[in-house]
C-alpha cells in the first residue's frame, strides 16, 4: 500500500487482524485443547448433573415409586404372618386326690403359692392369598405403571437443567470466541500506538495529529467494549466453574453451519409426541389408574386365601391335661390349617372409589390433550426461532464472504496505487462488524437449536 503512511497501515493491519482472528480460532482452540480438557456439549451436560444435587433430589422420588413396587410385589406371597409371644410368672397348683392328667376334675383344686414357675405362650398366624380376582396382579401393574410416571417427570424436570447447562456451555463457546478476537488485538494495538508515536516524533508528513486523535477515539471505544468482554469472560468462567465443581475443562468452538438443513414441521411434530416425557408420564398415569381401579374392583368379590394358625404355651408347674375338650391356657398346643374366605360387604365404599378413578381417567384424557396441544405450539414457536436464527446466520456468513471479497479488492487497488483509502477503511470495518454479528448469530442459532431439541424431547446436542 504505497500511498498509505506505516501508521495509518498499522492501523488498517489492527483490523485486519481483528477480523482474521476468528478464522484463527480454530487454532488457537486447538493449541488449549493439549492444557486442559474439551468438553463436547452432552459431556459438559453430563458433568454438570453429575456435579450438582438437583438430579439427587429428583432420584429420590424414583426411588420412593420403585419401593412402592417391591412392596406391592411383596403382597403375593404370606403378606401376613405374624408371631405373638406372652411371658410371666405363676404359681402352680395342688391337689389331695387326682393325678396331673385329671386336675381339671377335682373341684378343690387350688393354687401353690410356694411354686412358681416361668410362663411362656406364643401365637403364629400367617395367610396365603389363592384367588383374589386379579386384585394383587392389578396392584402390581399399577405401582410399576405409577413408578414409570414418576421417571418420566423426573426426566422433565432434569432436562429444564439440562437447558440451562446447554445455555451456559453455549455462552462459554461465544466468550471465548470474543476473548480470542480481543486478545489477539490487544498486542497489535499496543505496536500500532507505538509506531503512530514513532512517526509523529520523526515528523513524517503522511500523519497529522487528526490521525493520532482520529486513533485515539478508536483506542478508548475498543477499550470499552474490551471491558464489557472481559465482564461477559468473568461471569461465564464463574458459571462454568459452578457447573462442572471447580473441574477444569474447556468448551469446543461454535460447529459449521454449512448443509444445516431442518426437518419439516410434520416430522418434527410426530417426533415431539414420540419422545416428549410429560406425554409419556401421562400415558403412564392413565395406565397405573386403569390397573388400580381394577385393584380395587376386584375387592366386590370374595377373596379365597389359604390360613395357618398354631399356638402353644408351657408352663413346667402347671401339668397338661389329657382330656382334649379342656384347655389350659398355662400348657397347651394347637395349630389349625385350611382354606378360608373373605369379603367386603361395603360394596357402596368400594363403587365410590371406582367413580373416584372413572373421574381421575376422565381428567388425565383432557389433561393429555391439553398437553398435546402446548407441545405443537411449543414445536410451532421453537422451530420459527431455530428457522429464523439458521436463516441469519447463513445470511451473515454470505455477506461476510463477500465483504472478504470487497476488502481484497480494495487492497488489490490500494496495491496497484490507484486504491481510495477511505473504501479501505470501510470494507475493513464492515468486515469487522460482520464478524462480530456472525458471534452473536451463531450463539442464537445454537441456543434456538438447543430449545428445539427440548421441545422436541430429544437429547439436546442433536444436530441437523
Amino acid at each position: 500500500m504505497r500511498q498509505l503512511s506505516k501508521a495509518f497501515t498499522w492501523w488498517l493491519v489492527i483490523l485486519m487482524y481483528l477480523v482474521g482472528s476468528q478464522a484463527n480460532g480454530q487454532n488457537s482452540a486447538a493449541n488449549s485443547a493439549t492444557n486442559s480438557t474439551v468438553l463436547s456439549l452432552e459431556e459438559f451436560i453430563q458433568q454438570g448433573l453429575e456435579s450438582t444435587s438437583t438430579v439427587d433430589v429428583l432420584q429420590k422420588d424414583v426411588a420412593l415409586s420403585q419401593w412402592e413396587v417391591r412392596n406391592a410385589r411383596s403382597q403375593r406371597i404370606l403378606p401376613r404372618i405374624q408371631l405373638e409371644t406372652q411371658h410371666g410368672l405363676v404359681p402352680g397348683v395342688e391337689s389331695s386326690s387326682f393325678p396331673d392328667g385329671q386336675l381339671y376334675l377335682d373341684p378343690y383344686l387350688d393354687n401353690d403359692w410356694e411354686n412358681w414357675a416361668l410362663f411362656t405362650r406364643a401365637q403364629i398366624e400367617a395367610i396365603q392369598p389363592l384367588f383374589t380376582w386379579g386384585a394383587i396382579p392389578s396392584a402390581i401393574e399399577a405401582a410399576t405403571f405409577n413408578a414409570e410416571r414418576v421417571e418420566y417427570e423426573t426426566d422433565v424436570k432434569s432436562a429444564s437443567f439440562e437447558v440451562q447447562l446447554a445455555e451456559i456451555y453455549i455462552g462459554m463457546q461465544l466468550s471465548n470466541a470474543l476473548e480470542r478476537v480481543s486478545d489477539e488485538a490487544d498486542e497489535l494495538i499496543s505496536e500500532a500506538n507505538e509506531e503512530i508515536r514513532k512517526q509523529l516524533e520523526e515528523g513524517t508528513e503522511e500523519l497529522t495529529e487528526s490521525d493520532y486523535f482520529e486513533f485515539e477515539v478508536f483506542e478508548l471505544e475498543y477499550e470499552g467494549q474490551r471491558a464489557q468482554i472481559k465482564a461477559v469472560a468473568a461471569q461465564m468462567d464463574r458459571l462454568w466453574s459452578l457447573a462442572l465443581d471447580g473441574r477444569p475443562a474447556d468448551a469446543t468452538d461454535f460447529m459449521d453451519v454449512e448443509g444445516v438443513t431442518l426437518p419439516p414441521f410434520s416430522e418434527l411434530l410426530a417426533l415431539a409426541f414420540e419422545q416428549r416425557a410429560e406425554l409419556k408420564a401421562v400415558q403412564a398415569g392413565q395406565q397405573a389408574l386403569e390397573a388400580g381401579k381394577r385393584a380395587t374392583l376386584a375387592e366386590r368379590y370374595p377373596t379365597i386365601y389359604l390360613g395357618l394358625s398354631a399356638s402353644g404355651a408351657i408352663t413346667p408347674n402347671r401339668p397338661k391335661q389329657d382330656n382334649p375338650f379342656i384347655n389350659n391356657s398355662t400348657n397347651f398346643a394347637s395349630a389349625r390349617f385350611g382354606i378360608g374366605i373373605s369379603q367386603n360387604l361395603n360394596l357402596q365404599s368400594i363403587r365410590l372409589k371406582g367413580d373416584r378413578f372413572s373421574i381421575q381417567e376422565d381428567k388425565l384424557v383432557e389433561t393429555e390433550q391439553l398437553l398435546r396441544q402446548q407441545i405443537q405450539l411449543d414445536v410451532v414457536q421453537r422451530l420459527q426461532e431455530a428457522e429464523t436464527a439458521l436463516a441469519q446466520l447463513q445470511s451473515l456468513l454470505g455477506a461476510l464472504v463477500k465483504t472478504k471479497e470487497w476488502v481484497r479488492h480494495e487492497q488489490l487497488n490500494m496495491d496497484y496505487g490507484f486504491g481510495d483509502v477511505k473504501n479501505l477503511v470501510d470494507a475493513l470495518k464492515k468486515e469487522l462488524e460482520l464478524e462480530a454479528s456472525v458471534l452473536r448469530a451463531k450463539y442464537d442459532w445454537q441456543m434456538a437449536r438447543v430449545r428445539l431439541n427440548h421441545a422436541l424431547g430429544i437429547p439436546l446436542s442433536t444436530t441437523y
